[in-house]
């Protein structure tokens, strides 16, 4: 059994890279299925594995460097 130590999947910015990868990977299917309305806040974070305040932290991060803020 590995030790903990080496366990890429405590690595937050593993966390990161692969949150960002299923974020794009439901982006990509939404855009292909052409389904177009809004998702809610519990399902995209359901899919994703983050907690439901993460989805309003991300759109409002975008629109902050959007806005140039």
């Amino acid at each position: 059994m590995k030790c903990l130590e080496s366990d890429i999947t405590l690595d937050p910015k593993w966390q990161d890279e692969q949150v960002d990868r299923l974020l794009g990977f439901e982006i990509l299917q939404r855009m292909l299925h052409a389904e177009y309305q809004p998702i809610e806040a519990a399902v995209l974070a359901d899919k994703v594995a983050i907690d439901k305040g993460a989805a309003y932290r991300i759109i409002r991060s975008i629109e902050q460097n959007l806005n140039g803020n």
